[in-house]
């Protein structure tokens, strides 16, 4: 028996109208094409004989951390639906709900003699980046705050998208009573297909319904993995879709290193090239925290499609299989290939954003650079103003020094004579201050020239003796040489050494 769209039963969670803590019910919007689905309570949901109902069934619930959780009575609820679809206790804890991947499966589930059966449980995390905002959340927050922040600060707007599956299949078993059952693989119609979906948008929902619409249902009921494959492909989609909304951001970023940057760290102004630094780094810090987000949630789905496809050839290693589960497996393994592929390019983006973090950090040290030669310029420039100041001050005053400092000398004095009348006298030892002044100047004058001579004759000296130890070593060594070669050998080696230094010789001289 071929499957048919007849075979897909679409369920939407519907809490009663009088319950006592409204909650978000699962909005399933559509384009008039596809069947309308039919609203499922609690208590039809976990009835004993939901999963025996032949046929696909698929249900949208309602999100978990401000749906499930927000229910009366969200314990007993949980704690029901865990032990109805084998899912782990954590599930709907934080640890689930707000995990950034996760994927196991268990088999056998109804525990009964003449069935089979098999779970899975999944989760994916992804993020989407809309744009920048021009006011950052953080201001937003301080708005009541008595100084609030009123700079903008540039952040991203962005989207976490939270997709999370429960599959259950179960088939009956031919020959049971003999103890060795075997999934039916004649096409029968009693064989169920059960797929909750948590935590969906609108969009993510509506593009699961159109797949599911579109889709090629044969052989349904052969293989457990079917409906989780078709989950698989709204989730790489979905990746696909988020990890592109990247491009652009960080495109914007790269495009933004050219002469603006150039002209702005090269600035004069100080203050403006500062606050010009402090906005590039905090964009590109900003783009670089989402750019990790959404490499970590890559990587942990690329980690959940590779133990899907473990799990999957694990049960066709124990079960039998047909050309469909064989197709199923390659169109696993193709996910798996794509969503690493994706994996790869959100590795580029992490490097090209520390490429971007690395280059403002060079261009800030060229801007730093530029600024230490700027003080270093003004520096230089008033230190050779201060020293002509200096210089030409001490030219003015120095003949008035002199003569002061000369006439101020015990050897002159003035008195007055008998008439009353002031007489500048002269020492008669005054020879005194020439004899011993003009030598010493001599030398002083001669000292200084020698001792700059004297050293300029002790590096000479250094150089000459270096450069003598140096060719003996070096004359040592190729006689070393010469002694261990043969008579002819070494008077061949001594003709072409004499020839190549003649040679060197003529080519030296003028």
């Amino acid at each position: 028996m071929t499957a048919t769209l007849s075979n897909i039963n679409y369920w939407r969670w519907r809490e009663p109208s009088g319950s006592e803590t409204p909650v978000r019910q699962p909005s399933l919007p559509g384009d008039g094409s596809l069947p309308e689905p039919r609203e499922l309570s609690r208590t039809e949901l976990l009835q004993e004989d939901f999963l025996r109902k032949p046929g696909i069934h698929v249900v949208f619930m309602p999100n978990v951390e401000s749906g499930i959780l927000k229910m009366a009575g969200s314990a007993d609820l949980c704690r029901q639906l865990t032990e109805k679809f084998f899912l782990p206790k954590f599930f709907f804890e934080r640890l689930g709900w707000n995990a950034n991947g996760m994927f196991g499966s268990t088999s056998n589930l109804l525990q009964t003699d003449s069935e089979t059966s098999y779970g899975t449980f999944s989760r994916f995390l992804s993020k989407q980046v809309k744009g920048k905002g021009t006011e950052s959340r953080l201001n937003s927050k301080n708005s009541r705050s008595p100084n609030p922040i009123s700079t903008p600060a540039p952040e991203y707007e962005y989207d976490w998208h939270y997709m999370a599956f429960c599959t259950m299949w179960r088939s009956s078993l031919v020959n049971h009573t003999a103890g060795s059952g075997q999934p039916r693989m004649d096409g029968s119609s009693d064989e169920t297909h059960v797929l909750l979906c948590f935590d969906l948008d609108d969009d993510i929902t509506f593009r699961l319904r159109r797949l599911l619409h579109k889709a090629d249902l044969r052989d349904w009921n052969i293989d457990p993995f079917l409906m989780l494959e078709y989950a698989l492909h709204i989730v790489i989609e979905q990746c696909e879709q988020d990890l592109w909304s990247f491009q652009k951001p960080v495109r914007d970023i790269e495009k933004g290193r050219g002469q603006e940057l150039f002209r702005e760290t090269g600035s004069s102004d100080n203050d403006k090239t500062f606050e010009f630094l402090v906005e590039r780094y905090s964009r590109l810090h900003e783009l670089s925290r989402h750019v990790i987000h959404i490499s970590e949630s890559m990587d942990a789905t690329s980690n959940n499609l590779a133990a899907i496809v473990r799990d999957h050839n694990l049960w066709m290693s124990t079960s039998p299989y047909s050309a469909a589960t064989t197709r199923l497996s390659k169109a696993l393994l193709l996910h798996e290939n794509m969503i690493t592929n994706l994996n790869f390019r959100a590795k580029a983006f992490v490097g090209r954003m520390d490429n971007e973090i690395k280059c403002a950090s060079n261009f800030v040290a060229v801007a730093d650079s530029n600024i230490s030669k700027g003080i270093l310029k003004q520096t230089r420039n008033e230190g050779k103003v201060l020293s002509d100041t200096v210089s030409a001050l001490t030219l003015l005053f120095l003949p008035g020094t002199f003569i002061s400092g000369f006439f101020g000398m015990n050897f002159f004095t003035l008195d007055q004579n008998d008439h009353q009348i002031l007489q500048w006298k002269a020492h008669p030892k005054i020879w005194i201050f020439f004899v011993c002044t003009i030598p010493i100047t001599i030398l002083g004058f001669f000292v200084f020239m020698l001792e700059f001579n004297f050293l300029t004759w002790i590096r000479d000296m250094q150089a000459l003796i270096g450069g003598i130890f140096r060719r003996r070593k070096t004359s040592d060594v190729e006689n070393m040489d010469l002694k261990g070669l043969k008579s002819s050998d070494r008077s061949r080696k001594i003709q072409r050494s004499f020839g190549f230094s003649r040679r060197a010789t003529s080519r030296s001289m003028p």
